[in-house]
């Protein structure tokens, strides 16, 4: 229960976390625009979290323990109706926030193992910059552990993760039939060749 909060507060600090370590990055005074940046996205952060609360308060709505729909799907299913469009308005904008957010990690992570690496704490390889100006190290460190983790755990919806999971059998499957030219199925075996000797199968005779 305690990693799991620690996890949870962790996730919730990505955004100024991402912040502070990309300062050098923002338009001169860095400082200053990193300041204003936090300031808006801490204010944005709690009126949707205040407001999000008082209106589930208000018309009693609970968070689902099968964490099959959201509480702000239910709080907007409930004032508009499941087949407003503002409904998928919001459902479709609330999909994009998520897809920026998880792409917080990709840029703050990165930037933040480059500094630790200057400073010896991590290995120099997470200080080389790629040629698109980017920490490729950090990047491809990141989004190995992350499909790890995705595919040990399986916390993507069941529906979605089988569809991934299968997906990616399926572009495997035909390299590996591009690489061996073959169209055999499987395209490869583990139990062909000749036989051992002292193995070889004798045929009973009749008597």
């Amino acid at each position: 229960m305690i990693l799991r909060a620690f996890a949870s507060g962790s996730v919730g600090l990505t955004g100024s976390e991402a912040i502070a370590n990309g300062v050098p990055s923002f338009k001169k005074p860095e400082a200053r625009n990193a300041v204003i940046t936090l300031l808006l996205m801490g204010s944005i952060f709690a009126s949707i979290f205040l407001g999000l609360t008082f209106l589930a308060t208000q018309l009693g709505i609970a968070p689902d323990a099968d964490e099959i729909e959201t509480v702000n799907s239910m709080l907007t299913r409930t004032i508009v109706g499941a087949t407003s469009p503002l409904y998928f308005f919001v459902q479709f904008s609330t999909a994009i926030i998520l897809l920026l957010a998880a792409n917080t990690g990709f840029t703050g992570f990165p930037r933040l193992a480059s500094v630790l690496a200057n400073d010896r704490f991590m290995p120099r390889h997470f200080a080389d910059m790629g040629s698109r100006l980017a920490f490729n190290t950090g990047i491809i460190v990141l989004g190995v552990l992350a499909a790890i983790i995705l595919t040990v755990t399986g916390r993507y919806p069941r529906g979605l993760y089988d569809f991934i999971l299968g997906l990616n059998r399926w572009v495997l499957r035909v390299a590996a039939y591009t690489a061996l030219m073959t169209d055999a199925y499987p395209p490869f075996r583990l139990d062909t060749g000749g036989t051992d000797p002292g193995t070889a199968i004798i045929a009973p005779t009749a008597d």
